[in-house]
């Protein structure tokens, strides 16, 4: 009876350790998104065009909306987090610059559109700030976005003056609550903030005097 208790007690001793050399499951690996905001087709015939320089600052972002992690929320009231395998490529606040500045370019309204980094002085600089850059979840399947930035744009040559200052704010829902849909949907806000900006820029230089 010793010789079978000391026997089971081996056994389960063994059967433990073995339990304890289990693999454990694989950590999720990164996963990185570009922040790519679909270009305008090109110009209208009947668009104005500027003999403009325009300069596109980096966008000022608070917090966690500056860092790459993409952000979420659990309702309009709830507090922001990260999620922590999922990241942009580069951080909102370059990234929203440069695709802005890839927009401008893109309707051909400008003779250049370029950012500091060509130390070229410009006629019109245009500064920004992300208000909000989020998924929002409402269950476990549907989700939305919002998008939120204001931007404004000042002109420098010919004694200065403020041409736009406005808060554009996009609320669109995703295809589903994964990580990758809101990235989509994010894209396409941007794409819509981009157009109404454009369209107001164009409105106030067209009262304007050119170079």
């Amino acid at each position: 009876m010793r010789r079978l208790t000391a026997f089971t007690l081996s056994l389960l001793a063994f059967a433990l350790l073995a339990g304890g050399c289990a693999t454990p499951p694989p950590v999720p690996s990164d996963v990185f998104y570009r922040l790519d905001v679909p270009t305008p087709d090109g110009p209208a015939a009947t668009v104005p065009r500027f003999d403009l320089t325009l300069e596109i600052r980096p966008f000022d972002a608070d917090g966690i909306l500056g860092e790459r992690a993409l952000v979420y929320s659990e309702g309009d009231d709830g507090a922001l987090l990260q999620y922590s395998y999922h990241f942009w490529v580069e951080g909102p606040s370059q990234a929203v610059q440069r695709e802005l500045a890839e927009h401008l370019r893109a309707t051909e309204r400008f003779t250049r559109v370029l950012t500091p980094r060509f130390r070229v002085r410009p006629d019109v600089e245009i500064l920004g700030r992300i208000g909000r850059l989020e998924q929002v979840l409402t269950d476990e399947s549907a989700a939305r976005v919002v998008v939120e930035l204001e931007i404004g744009a000042e002109r420098v040559t010919r004694g200065g003056g403020l041409l736009v200052l406005n808060t554009y704010r996009v609320e669109a829902p995703a295809v589903d609550a994964s990580p990758a849909s809101a990235a989509s949907a994010m894209r396409s806000a941007l794409r819509d903030i981009f157009d109404r900006f454009t369209e107001d820029l164009t409105v106030a230089l067209s009262g304007q005097p050119l170079r």
